[in-house]
């Protein structure tokens, strides 16, 4: 039992959901949130959980419906993987000695993501047999739609990264030479990159062993490898610039909603536009996280309270007043 549960502890996939629980709080805030509406656990009084488990659609529940749904989903599961990979991929160097390292990372990354999509289908099922009185059939349609939407979304956005993007998550040079080769000037830059480039502290690296090559193979990590760490500064600094890419594309889609708003095929389902925030939100977030370390999460958390409070004053937003009134 001690071998397994070793085993279990040098696993990346575990380990990196154990780093998220510890540094990441402001990623898995938007998660705590998800996983409350679509458990009915917060929100029921305005009938939020609702939005996720019978999304509508031009007036109807469909497999369109759950098609958009699904694709706002995909959204913020890649801003999520994404951010994480910013803030996390530096704890495990082994990631700079394998070939497509983002693409590794999701892969390995899917504890939060499948546990939500799981959690989802299963409240889903639930709430429309006790509560719509939909068939068997008819659900397993229009989730179907939901898996659809949101496989669609994230295949296109790996596509896009690693064909039109590749530059921005691809290692550049690594540099495989024993430790009792290395030159001054190669020993001299990893001593700099651990103590300037990257705030590469001791205690941030993590130990793995095995990592999922693919969903359906596990293999061990080669050891011994030295490497050349000024390009993987320039690696990272990629990535924050895909992030940024990935942000503003969100943002065009936000503001082309705002735009055709009065045209019935924009207005999207209620919790797809939730989706879509949060995941606006999130890239944000990871924005903080990188700049602000521990100090993220409070510091997000008064800044939403902050722009609460403002909301409340005329000055802060348009107001609709009705005509008539004394207010």
């Amino acid at each position: 039992m001690s071998e397994i549960m070793n085993v279990i502890k040098m696993f990346f996939p575990f380990q990196l959901f154990i780093a998220q629980l510890k540094f990441n709080n402001v990623l898995l805030f938007f998660w705590v949130i998800l996983f409350s509406f679509v458990l009915r656990l917060w929100g029921n009084d305005f009938g939020v959980p609702l939005l996720f488990l019978d999304p509508e659609y031009l007036g109807e529940v469909n497999f369109i419906s759950y098609l958009i749904l699904g694709a706002s989903c995909g959204s913020f599961i890649m801003a999520f993987q994404i951010a994480s990979y910013i803030v996390n991929s530096y704890r495990f160097p082994f990631l700079a000695t394998i070939s497509k390292p983002f693409v590794k990372y999701t892969i390995n990354n899917f504890i939060i993501p499948l546990s939500f999509i799981v959690t989802y289908v299963y409240c889903n099922v639930q709430f429309q047999l006790q509560n719509e009185g939909a068939s068997f059939k008819e659900i397993l349609f229009q989730l179907l739609g939901f898996l659809l939407g949101s496989g669609f979304f994230y295949v296109v956005s790996l596509t896009y990264f690693f064909t039109i993007g590749s530059g921005f998550f691809n290692i550049l040079t690594i540099n495989k030479v024993s430790p009792n080769r290395q030159t001054p000037v190669e020993g001299l830059k990893k001593r700099i990159w651990k103590k300037n480039l990257l705030d590469y502290r001791r205690g941030d690296k993590i130990e793995v062993q095995t990592y999922l090559s693919n969903p359906f193979q596990i293999s061990n990590i080669e050891k011994g490898i030295s490497f050349d760490y000024r390009r993987i500064k320039k690696h990272f600094r990629k990535s924050h610039l895909a992030a940024a890419i990935f942000e503003l594309f969100v943002v065009c889609i936000v503001v082309s909603l705002g735009l055709f708003r009065d045209s019935a095929i924009f207005r999207i389902p209620a919790a797809a536009s939730i989706f879509i925030s949060f995941t606006m939100l999130l890239m944000i977030a990871s924005a903080f996280h990188t700049w602000l370390k521990a100090w993220s999460l409070p510091i997000f958390i008064v800044l939403f309270l902050v722009l609460n409070w403002l909301s409340g004053y005329e000055f802060f937003g348009k107001r609709n007043q009705a005509f008539g009134l004394n207010y």
